[in-house]
């Protein structure tokens, strides 16, 4: 990991944003998450664009790491960005 952070970042200092999420926030790794529809229902399109923007804003706006965060590849993020006029 160290390794390929010397080689995408920019700069001899290792910055938090540079380490992956499971290092960065431990507690939300290591938590098994069941999510539960809510009784009243709940549009799919709003879950879907907070993940998007959860998973841009876990990354730094590395948009590869956000798809590897949400098992996606960088073009199906992209379009995703797009649709919900997510900044890219």
């Amino acid at each position: 990991m160290i390794e390929r952070i010397l080689i995408l970042e920019r700069g001899d200092t290792i910055l938090l944003e540079h380490l992956p999420p499971e290092i960065r926030f431990p507690a939300r790794s290591m938590m098994q998450q069941q999510y539960r529809l809510p009784a009243t229902g709940i549009r799919l399109e709003d879950v879907e664009k907070d993940f998007v923007r959860q998973a841009l804003e876990i990354s730094g706006g590395n948009q590869t790491r956000a798809a590897q965060l949400l098992g996606i590849s960088r073009d199906a993020l992209r379009n995703r960005m797009h649709k919900f006029s997510l900044a890219g």
